[in-house]
């Protein structure tokens, strides 16, 4: 059994943080110091551990000292919310809110971009969403502050880079390999299944990385302390990638259909110029919804520090 100092619980073993109220667990009622997955075991980052020190002998609140650069509040449960809507129902039905306005700017956006920074700063803005599904909110947030949403596109930019350099890397691999055996080679076959696979299991865990920024709100903790491949390891990502893919066709194959009968008719091209950027937007506002609700969900269950509902909605550095 795991023992929660705030509570004055037992716990069963499994979950780094206490469902009840968001504390870490110890290991047992005597163990004083606790020491998250999510750590970076220096004592000396604030911004970046969720170590507490607490007296055996006092049931005071223990310390959790987070730097407010991290964009990490306090998990005290009165500034956490747990998401109670369906799962199934909810990643369609958040990002119409506010009767859909933001939607609406969104697509705007993403049909300008070409221009580059509309897409950013739709980029920026979807990453909102996702995050404000984590922490709770009850609709999206406003498509205003542009500059700051460009920044936060910006720097989504430069983790899918991040993202992206193992997928390189293995290409690379594959193809060094494959031109020093040649086509001829029994060898052939083999080595490029073997690299088909292996870019499979990079972008299953590599996605991981997106549900992750959300809950962090930084470029730096995301990519730090295990977090991405803690989480996709989870069952909790499991269920998301599932969900996702089970939604994503749904979407694919409804656009689809709409597209085809709009093409075959001559009033419908107009309205298939609007209908594209619109579904592109919503694709990616159902997609970061979900992911912000499945770390919603991961958070309730312990597995993850919550998002709370003081914390800002942006991404930094």
């Amino acid at each position: 059994m795991q023992y929660c100092h705030d509570c004055e619980m037992e716990v069963e073993r499994g979950p780094m943080f206490c469902p009840e109220c968001g504390s870490e667990l110890a290991a047992n009622r005597e163990e004083g110091e606790v020491t998250s997955d999510w750590s970076s075991g220096d004592p000396g980052d604030d911004g970046d551990t969720f170590d507490q020190t607490c007296d055996s002998e006092s049931t005071d609140r223990c310390e959790n000292p987070i730097s407010e650069e991290s964009g990490q509040g306090s998990t005290d449960p009165s500034n956490s919310r747990t998401r109670t809507d369906d799962v199934v129902s909810f990643p369609f039905s958040f990002p119409l809110g506010k009767n859909g306005k933001p939607l609406a700017l969104n697509s705007a956006f993403i049909f300008f971009f070409w221009l580059v920074v509309p897409l950013l700063t739709s980029s920026g803005y979807t990453y909102r969403v996702g995050r404000a599904a984590a922490r709770g909110d009850d609709d999206p947030p406003p498509f205003d502050d542009w500059g700051e949403m460009t920044m936060d596109g910006l720097l989504i930019l430069v983790g899918s880079l991040v993202m992206a350099l193992p997928f390189l890397v293995v290409i690379i691999l594959i193809a060094v390999a494959l031109g020093a055996v040649g086509v001829s080679s029994p060898l052939w076959l083999p080595i490029l299944g073997t690299g088909m696979l292996a870019l499979v299991g990079i972008s299953y865990v590599a996605h991981a990385t997106i549900p992750v920024m959300i809950g962090t709100g930084s470029l730096r903790k995301t990519f730090s302390d295990r977090r991405v491949l803690t989480f996709a390891f989870s069952l909790h990502y499991l269920k998301g990638a599932l969900l996702l893919f089970v939604f994503g066709s749904v979407l694919y194959i409804a656009f689809g259909i709409i597209a085809s009968i709009l093409f075959l008719t001559v009033i419908g091209m107009p309205l298939l110029i609007v209908l594209v950027p619109l579904m592109c937007a919503y694709a990616m506002e159902m997609q970061f919804t979900l992911w912000g609700r499945i770390y919603n969900e991961a958070a309730d269950a312990g597995a993850v520090p919550p998002v709370d509902q003081d914390d800002p909605l942006g991404f930094e550095y």
